[in-house]
């Protein structure tokens, strides 16, 4: 199965040469053939905003969200461990692209490089999460799905309530 790396680093006034210098090795580095592009609209002018690197993996084959990453998951682990090493704040996640679906699945920024190779080895689990987002809660050793749990309730304007 075919498999496209594309990459959205921006907003553009915040990213150095550097970054995607380092961004771009990590993923040759790890034997990943990858493409630049930008977000529908572009990126505007953001020049207060944190750099944001979104990475989107896409077949064009009848696969699951696992099937796309099984078939990179080495080369996708090696690059965003050698991203957490050279970029540490830089936020890190993936978006998978199938025929059926979308999903998104991201780590911590304090996640470790172990952490980051410990949830990729365990990603199948998240086959059993009906979720379009899932997170990795590394002090737990598991995956989440990051829905809002929470409801906020509005009365009249004037109170909230946050339940569980």
């Amino acid at each position: 199965m075919g498999v496209s790396v594309d990459l959205e680093l921006g907003p553009v006034a915040s990213v150095s040469d550097e970054m995607r210098k380092a961004i771009a090795a990590a993923f040759r580095d790890a034997g990943l053939d990858f493409n630049w592009t930008r977000p529908p609209g572009g990126w505007g002018t953001g020049g207060a905003a944190r750099p944001t690197l979104r990475i989107f993996l896409q077949s064009d084959a009848s696969s699951s969200s696992l099937g796309v990453i099984d078939a990179i998951r080495p080369q996708l682990t090696a690059a965003l461990t050698g991203i957490r090493a050279g970029l540490p704040a830089l936020p890190l996640g993936f978006v998978t692209v199938t025929s059926s679906a979308k999903r998104s699945y991201s780590f911590r920024p304090t996640d470790t490089r172990a952490e980051i190779e410990a949830a990729m080895a365990t990603i199948e689990k998240t086959n059993e999460l009906d979720s379009a987002t899932v997170g990795w809660l590394s002090d737990q050793n598991r995956r989440i799905r990051l829905e809002e749990k929470i409801w906020v309730v509005y009365c009249g304007g004037t109170n909230t309530e946050l339940t569980q």
